[in-house]
This record gives C-alpha cells, structure tokens and sequence, in this order.
C-alpha cells in the first residue's frame, strides 16, 4: 500500500504549529501538579495572596508550609523541589505567559556576560508575576547535560527572612529543577553562593546541594538564563504585539479590589527578538565584514547590557533602566 503523502503547512500554519509547541510544556506541568491536589491553588491563594507584591505574587516559605501540612496529612506525596514547583506555577497560572525568543536572539544574549552588581532594580520589573521562556540551544543541553525544554522565571520575596531571590525553574520534560540568586548589591557568583547558603542553612526543602557540586557550571548556566530574563525587563524589549498594561492591570486592579484572580483559559504566546533577529543576519552576513580600506580591520563589537539612569535626581520618577546593545559591525560595509 503505498504510504500517503505529508500536506505541506503553509507559513501560518507552520507558525501555529510552532506556538502550540512553545506552551504545550508549562501548560502540561501545570496539569500534572493540579492532578496531584486539586484544591491547592485555591488554598495558596486563600493563604499566600495576603502580602503579595507587584513583584511577587506568593512566597516560597508560604507555600512550602501549605505542602508539608499536606504531606503530613497524607493528602500529597513528597517529591523533589516540590514547593518550589507550586511557588512558580502558582504565580505563571494567573497570566500564563510564554516569550517565545527567536534562536538568533537567544545565541547572541546567553552568549552576553552579567559583569558587576546584579541588576536588582531591572530584573524586579519582570512583566508578569513568572515567565515562562522556551529554549533549544546546543549551549544550553551541554550545560545541564539534559535536553532543556525551557524555564521558569520568577522573583521569590522571602519577607521573612527579609531577603529576594530570583528563581529559575528549569523545564526538562521529565522533571523541574530550581536555581536561585539572591538579589542585593553583589555580583552573579555572590548572588548563587547566598541563595544557597541561605536555604540550605535553615534546612530549607527547597535547598538543592547537589547542585552546588556542579562547581563552575552554575554560574555560567545561570548567567545565561539571567540574560534572557534580563532582556523582557530592558527599556524597550522587542516582543511582538506585546501589551505590559494588560498583564499589570491583571494583577493590580484584582487585588486592589478583592476581586478573585481568574486564570486564563489557556498560555499566551509572545514572539521576541524577530526584528533584532533579522538585524544580527545582516550583522553577520558577509558582506558587512568585507574590508573597507581603512587602517583598523573591520570585527564585530561583541553585545553587551548598558545600564542608565532615567528621571530627575533625587525625585520618585528616578529609575535605573537596562539596554541589551546587540553585535556591532566596525569598520565594515554595513
């Protein structure tokens, strides 16, 4: 019998097809931790919502006693990184983003080192309360030795302990594994070695020793991760058809008025770095690096974050914004 022939997709279709993709994993690991328990969002937001943030939707510390009330009444079994699993997904329910970034885009920024302080300012302006960024870099499967699906992003403000770490969930199909940093005037090593030191010196659930074993690995793996969070923080990010009032005005005007949060119906997909990605093509074509007959050997100035200050000194509008400034052709035809 002879085998039917594969329907071409049209560019349309294709896309479709490509955004179904990029939401289909955040939307399943959501659904698997639902089956476990049911009624738990219901119970972290009765619970958690009380002093939350623009920030921070819910504290780990919060969530973490919810899920060991509910191991010790047997209502949840114990698994891995557990309470940090419902921290991230608690917060991505409620707005289900999903920033799509173009491959160019995610090469050029994870390739983009982190020097200095942490941005703590910048990365606290994420534009929803967790982020969900889909990957598929070689870079990025050799780092974590698995096949990486994509991450969750999220800022975690243990009130507490009154400290703010930036979570990163990594998605891997089969399982989700935490990194954090600790936020504060401190570089990217410093950041990891507290978040560490700070959970795993209270005994904490969410603590991951074996990772620090990984030594040098982590940094660099994080690093690149920040910087593709880092960027939907930037001044002017390129991200298609994107409205930041929606997703803040979901989270404010709700909570300012006791309404109850309602979750999406399903992910919303947003397309990041399309523009810039045709930019670095030109960039790196070959005919912007022929010779130009000048004294200097045309080369491409590698990308690199600039950080400014906007507003009036001494004002409330006063702010530090971050700029990603791509590849630059020097001394070539452009």
């Amino acid at each position: 019998m002879p085998k039917k022939k594969r329907k071409k997709l049209n560019n349309s279709q294709k896309r479709a097809q490509a955004k179904k993709h990029s939401y289909q994993s955040p939307r399943s690991e959501l659904n698997r931790l639902t089956r476990k328990f049911p009624a738990i969002w219901s119970i972290i937001e009765a619970e958690g919502l009380i002093h939350c943030d623009a920030s921070c939707l819910v504290s780990s510390g919060t969530v973490d006693g919810i899920i060991r009330s509910l191991i010790d009444f047997d209502q949840i079994q114990p698994e891995p990184h557990l309470a940090e699993q419902y921290t991230a997904l608690a917060a991505w329910r409620y707005t289900q983003g999903v920033y799509d970034f173009a491959p160019t885009l995610v090469q050029e920024l994870i390739e983009t080192p982190i020097t200095g302080d942490i941005p703590t300012q910048v990365i606290e302006r994420l534009p929803e309360w967790c982020v969900y960024i889909p990957v598929n870099n070689e870079k990025l499967n050799k780092l974590t030795g698995k096949q990486l699906k994509g991450f969750f992003a999220h800022i975690d403000h243990r009130s507490d302990f009154g400290v703010k770490l930036l979570t990163l969930l990594l998605d891997f199909g089969s399982e989700l594994v935490p990194y954090h940093v600790m936020l504060g005037d401190w570089d990217l090593h410093t950041g990891i070695a507290k978040a560490y030191e700070h959970l795993s010196g209270r005994n904490h659930q969410l603590a991951d020793v074996t990772n620090i074993e990984l030594g040098e690995v982590i940094p660099e793996l994080v690093s690149a991760l920040m910087s593709l969070t880092l960027y939907l923080c930037t001044e002017k990010p390129d991200i298609e058809r994107f409205e930041p009032e929606a997703t803040s005005q979901h989270r404010h005007h709700k909570l300012r008025t006791g309404m109850k949060l309602q979750p999406p119906s399903r992910p919303k997909v947003w397309p990041v770095g399309k523009t810039i990605a045709k930019q670095l093509k030109q960039v790196f074509s070959p005919r912007n690096c022929s010779k130009t007959g000048k004294s200097k050997k045309p080369h491409i100035r590698r990308a690199h974050w600039h950080g400014v200050w906007r507003g009036k000194r001494g004002t409330a509008e006063r702010r530090f914004v971050l700029v990603w400034w791509g590849p630059t052709v020097i001394n070539a035809n452009i």
